[in-house]
């Protein structure tokens, strides 16, 4: 992390980079930007920044099809609000997301999980 490198999960147009570098260590914590997903979220910003709402956003990408972005086997695989707007105080959500101005928060969450059962 100190390098600038991702220690955490990828936010939607981010894809890890793999493979090796020049002296054929396997390279860790990098990201490069999915061109499709950048796409879809600059539209997102532009129509935000038009005046949309959320919601009709959300209803747009989900009559054209665009594919939301990955979830972990839950919600309803569709674009919503709240995958928009997320959390303002969280920094969640596409809108909110200090990233896509190229700012990387950093222990921006926690989670203390039980040693006996493994749950958070």
């Amino acid at each position: 992390m100190r390098t600038g490198k991702s220690g955490g999960g990828n936010s939607y147009g981010y894809r890890v980079r793999s493979g090796f570098d020049a002296c054929g260590t396997v390279i860790t914590g990098e990201r490069h930007i999915d061109d499709g997903e950048a796409t879809v979220v600059r539209r997102i910003f532009t129509d935000y920044d038009s005046g949309l709402s959320a919601q009709s956003i959300a209803a747009a990408r989900n009559a054209e099809g665009v594919a939301p972005p990955h979830s972990s086997g839950t919600g309803s695989g569709c674009w919503g609000s709240s995958t928009l707007q997320g959390n303002w105080r969280r920094g969640t959500g596409i809108l909110n997301n200090e990233l896509y101005v190229r700012v990387r928060v950093w222990n921006r969450q926690s989670f203390v999980k039980d040693p006996d059962t493994g749950k958070r």
